[in-house]
């Protein structure tokens, strides 16, 4: 047969393959939309820029995005409603130019309107992955709900904030879901656990903010948009899911007032909820018989199978064998520590039940009233709609942050605002002296913070550790409360007159036995000579006669103190006393002094001779190691050593502050 001439296609036929980016403006093109439109939409979608692989020879000024996030956008139905809204704008600016009010009335009230309730089903199918973006919510959210009325920033959205910030702190205390707090420089952190997860958020403190000019509030009104939208949908499923009516009702009067989490107007929510089922309940009256009929049917099979399964299993019932609850026991007191068995746990939730707190007009009410109620506590203030007046002697505690004040009420306490967050984190009631009226204030340490990966530990941490440790009912021994303050008490006492008068009180109240110089010395040669014949029969001397004061020097003096009792010794260090001419205190003390930095300088020397023995083994495992391995390990001993330098600088820091303050107060 006759062969077929192969067709030559046209060169402009041929398809390129499709890049994986695409600039800005070909996105622009590619959508036909303004770049305020794009912006816009690529922030309610969640699409933002990315940086190509390959390096793009363009000068580093053009923004790539993903070619198949575009293709995604194309679809999108906001794109025809921001074109609707684009023309709805055209016949608004030509109704007022030509002074047509009845048409400017009518495209006002008719104006296109869309909803983002698909896109937030899109971008969180499941409720767990809107708990995972909360935390950026909740922050935006309390900063524009503090925000003033500008002509940036309009009035509506602020309230609209204010009411779900509220909604939000009402369900944070009816579910006593608060954890932690932290008041910085910032603003207050917060900590909530919600449904097994943590979400943090910083909320400013109320003070009147100026809002900076070199920040783009547009943007950042679009990001509310939709937060405002995803805060709705949580605050709803939390509300339902705790049997909650939402949304709340306000007393309009408290609301006007600023009253806060106290407008909402407490009613049965059950009730509420019955009472819309009821005309839903009246529709279904004539399906009700068979209904009926059907459940008995399927709880009499419920019940067979359960009497069923119920003697299948007890031939295979471990749980009441009294032999494996017993190992079940030692097994967990072997894994989680038997020394729970004597801890009192306590329920942060129930932290301030049946106290009454009264929160005066200088003191932060937001905040106070979220941590007070979340642990169950009870809140008054001075105002026309407070619950409790102020003399009443239902007030416990009364919060005071200006000093100089008159407190003649003795039954109730007055305490600084830094109790309340301090006993929350600490989950347990401090000391209220500490936090008196006036008095200068303990460090407020950060709950955030605190774990077994902290490069050092402040004082003030290891004092709640021992304050929460003894309402537990746990013995905190004394020798780890004084372990670290050794070193300052070795330079106070020094400086200190009467310490070496008390020392000497106590060393002559000490009874020493009096027994003759020679008889004690005798016994001593006699105990050398016997260890240095030990020593020699047992091969550790080779020669008798190396034994003597080059070798068994410093290790046989030390011997011989040990083999003496303690009588002896005193009596040796008095006359050695005698001979300098020192009192026996002083000589006690110096001695003590002396083997202290002897044994700190030997542990120093320990590492760095230990260092020198496994410095080859550490450079031929390094050898051995790849060049990411190497990096990897030269990155982790940097850190270390920068842990290592900044907690030697901290721990210098408390030491001098101390030292300071110690001064001060003398």
């Amino acid at each position: 047969g006759q062969l077929m001439a192969k067709r030559k296609s046209h060169p402009l036929s041929k398809k390129k393959p499709r890049s994986a980016y695409m600039s800005r403006n070909q996105a622009l093109r590619k959508l036909q939309l303004s770049l305020k439109d794009f912006r816009r939409l690529c922030i309610l979608k969640g699409i933002f820029p990315r940086n190509p692989k390959k390096k793009v020879r363009d000068g580093g000024s053009r923004t790539y995005y993903y070619t198949k996030d575009i293709l995604y956008l194309a679809h999108e139905p906001l794109i025809a409603k921001f074109r609707e809204f684009k023309t709805f704008l055209k016949k608004y600016a030509k109704a007022i130019g030509t002074k047509d009010h009845a048409l400017r009335n009518r495209l006002k009230k008719h104006r296109p309107i869309y909803r983002l309730d698909h896109i937030i089903k899109e971008r969180y199918p499941t409720f767990d992955d809107a708990l995972g973006d909360l935390d950026d919510t909740l922050c935006l959210v309390h900063l524009f709900s503090m925000l003033p009325q500008t002509n940036k920033i309009p009035s509506h959205r602020t309230r609209n904030c204010h009411r779900l910030v509220t909604e939000f702190h009402y369900w944070l205390v009816q579910t006593k879901s608060l954890r932690k707090v932290f008041v910085s420089i910032k603003g207050i952190y917060y900590q909530a656990s919600i449904l097994g997860k943590d979400v943090n958020w910083l909320v400013p403190h109320k003070f009147t903010q100026q809002l900076p000019a070199d920040v783009d509030f547009a943007i950042m009104l679009t990001f509310l948009e939709f937060y405002e939208v995803l805060l709705h949908f949580v605050n709803l499923r939390l509300y339902r899911m705790s049997e909650l009516y939402y949304p709340p009702k306000f007393n309009k009067a408290m609301s006007a007032a600023g009253d806060g989490l106290s407008s909402i107007v407490l009613s049965n929510e059950n009730a509420i909820l019955s009472s819309e089922l009821k005309p839903v309940q009246k529709k279904k009256n004539k399906s009700k018989k068979v209904d009926n009929q059907r459940i008995e049917s399927l709880k009499a099979d419920l019940a067979s199978i359960a009497t069923r399964d119920a003697e299948n299993a007890q031939d295979v019932d471990l749980t009441e064998d009294p032999q494996i609850e017993a190992e079940i026991d030692a097994y967990d007191d072997e894994v989680f520590g038997a020394s729970n068995a004597g801890k009192v746990e306590i329920d942060q939730t129930k932290l301030f039940e049946n106290l009454v707190f009264y929160l005066p007009t200088e003191v932060p009410r937001e905040p106070l009233e979220l941590v007070i109620r979340c642990a169950g506590g009870t809140i008054t203030w001075g105002g026309e709609h407070a619950p409790i007046p102020y003399l009443s002697d239902k007030i416990t505690h009364e919060i005071v942050d200006r000093p100089g004040g008159q407190y003649t009420i003795q039954s109730r306490s007055y305490c600084q605002p830094q109790w309340i967050f301090d006993s929350f984190n600490s989950k347990c009631l401090l000391p209220i002296e500490q936090y008196a009226p006036g008095v200068p204030l303990p460090p407020h340490l950060s709950p955030f913070a605190s774990g077994s990966n902290e490069i050092y530990t402040p004082e003030r941490a290891r004092e709640l550790e021992r304050i929460i440790a003894a309402s537990q009912g746990e013995v905190v021994p004394e020798g780890e409360e004084k372990e670290d303050s050794d070193d300052d008490s070795e330079d106070d006492s020094e400086d200190d007159e009467s310490a070496p008068s008390k020392r000497q009180k106590v060393a002559e109240d000490k009874k020493v036995a009096k027994k003759p110089i020679k008889a004690i010395q005798k016994d001593s040669d006699d105990e050398d000579e016997d260890s240095d014949e030990e020593a020699w029969r047992t091969g550790i001397i080779k020669d008798k006669h190396e034994i003597g004061p080059g070798i068994a020097g410093s290790a046989h003096k030390n011997q011989k103190k040990a083999n003496l009792s303690k009588e002896e010794q005193d009596y040796l260090a008095e006359l050695e006393a005698e001979k300098k001419g020192v009192t026996f205190a002083d000589h006690v003390v110096k001695k003590a002094k002396e083997e202290k930095k002897r044994l700190k300088a030997e542990s120093q020397q320990r590492p760095q001779k230990r260092s020198k023995e496994d410095e080859e083994q550490r450079q031929l495992a390094l050898a051995m190691m790849s060049r990411k391995h190497r990096k990897l390990y030269s990155k982790i001993t940097t850190t270390q050593t920068k842990k290592e330098k900044k907690k030697i600088k901290l721990e210098q820091r408390a030491k001098d502050l101390s030292k300071s303050s110690k001064k001060s107060a003398q």
